[in-house]
């Protein structure tokens, strides 16, 4: 079908006949949007599902390219939508909305369509169920695709880099480079450090992969700022956050724990009392079950102490203190104890926070490559931190070679 629209004399729209859904999208949506789908898709024998969800760099704050069809007809179906966002997981904000084309076709009799004035709602024999199908057709998407943000330089910024015609060099220059703010990796054939890995007081990361024979995906080059590691691929150069990465590999390893129910704890050799205020005794007492199950031994001690025992074998033991006063902090404010689930997950969330590396650490060659080693080992959620935010930054070699005018 040809559409167009005419307005006022004017042509507000014109798309021209076209042979796929794709087709159709990259007209009315964009080519720079349309390149930033995944397809999803589902068969059975009752339910049908096929569409697009955009990758989690294109949600959005607001409801935004969200469409749903059920038998050809659009729809507002704000359950289905949470399926959607649900599927995404902690690969975008909380605050944050997905994007998604989906087209489902059911049989007539298991929908009702009559249940709207401008029919716009509609009512679902077995709602549960397509709940289910959109979730997991999301799930299955997004595992299968990598999920690494590449980002393209603009001309302009790389030209305010290049001297003007009347430049002269600054005298100040050497009073304001750091080389301390640099580290450069060893050489490759550098051996680990015997302890390394083991020792919790040398490091937070720590890595049963990072001997094995498999060489990393990524090799990293240097840390800058104490804060970023950089690596090169076969696709370009990658830019870690290293706080980011090493909390989602935190955060999947606690949850891990959680779910085998398989504590792995690291008992102090001594035990540390900390006393609490009345309201930090009362988040300990809401969250003391949840923060045993992953690897915390917390106990009361009476009259408002409480002593720790054991902390999860990932964490560093440097500053206990600090890390469970920082968790009960976080704890405290606004959380709703009432909802179970909801409540480890938030607890997993702080504690693999707390727990992780920090922006500013400086790290050795072999941290940042057992780092890697960790990413590597939970595959496309690795892209992104808890909270949504991008892990790693790639600029492809096309593009370096585009900026160097060398394309």
């Amino acid at each position: 079908v040809h559409f167009k629209l005419i307005h006022n004399q004017k042509i507000v729209f014109d798309y021209p006949k076209a042979n796929t859904k794709e087709d159709r999208i990259r007209a009315v949506l964009g080519q720079d949007f349309s390149q930033k789908l995944l397809p999803i898709s589902y068969s059975g024998t009752e339910i049908s599902l096929l569409g697009f969800i955009g990758k989690p760099e294109t949600a959005k704050d607001r409801a935004y390219n969200q469409y749903i069809f059920v038998n050809g007809r659009p729809l507002e179906a704000q359950y289905f939508n949470h399926a959607v966002k649900n599927g995404f997981g902690s690969l975008i904000f909380p605050s944050e909305k997905p994007t998604f084309l989906i087209w489902l076709q059911l049989d007539p009799k298991d929908v009702d369509m009559n249940v709207h004035p401008r029919k716009l709602e509609a009512r679902f024999h077995f709602q549960g169920i397509i709940y289910n199908v959109i979730l997991k057709a999301v799930k299955n998407a997004l595992e299968k695709t990598s999920l690494a943000k590449t980002v393209e330089l603009s001309r302009d910024s790389v030209e305010n880099f290049l001297p003007k015609k009347d430049y002269t060099p600054s005298n100040s220059y050497n009073n304001t480079y750091n080389p301390q703010s640099f580290t450069f990796a060893e050489p490759k054939n550098t051996p680990f450090p015997a302890n390394s890995f083991q020792n919790p007081s040398n490091n937070l990361i720590t890595s049963e992969s990072a001997h094995s024979k498999s060489e990393p995906s990524l090799r990293p080059l240097c840390q800058i700022n104490n804060s970023y590691i950089v690596c090169e691929s076969k696709e370009g150069v990658i830019f870690i956050d290293q706080h980011a990465a090493h909390e989602r590999v935190m955060y999947q390893k606690l949850k891990k724990v959680r779910q085998n129910q398989n504590q792995n704890t690291q008992p102090l050799l001594i035990p540390i009392q900390l006393e609490l205020s009345i309201s930090q005794i009362e988040t300990f007492k809401n969250a003391s079950s949840v923060l045993n199950s992953i690897g915390f031994d917390i106990q009361d001690f009476g009259q408002n102490s409480i002593v720790v025992n054991a902390i999860p074998a990932k964490f560093s033991a440097n500053d206990i203190e600090s890390l469970v006063f920082g968790l009960f902090q976080d704890l405290s404010e606004g959380v709703d104890f009432s909802k179970l689930e909801e409540i480890e997950d938030i607890v997993i969330n702080y504690a693999a926070c707390r727990g992780a590396i920090k922006f500013g650490q400086k790290l050795a060659f072999a941290e940042m490559e057992a780092l890697i080693y960790e990413m590597d080992a939970i595959q496309n959620l690795k892209y992104s931190c808890p909270h949504g935010r991008p892990t790693t930054i790639t600029i492809s070699y096309d593009e370096l070679e585009k900026q160097f005018k060398r394309k």
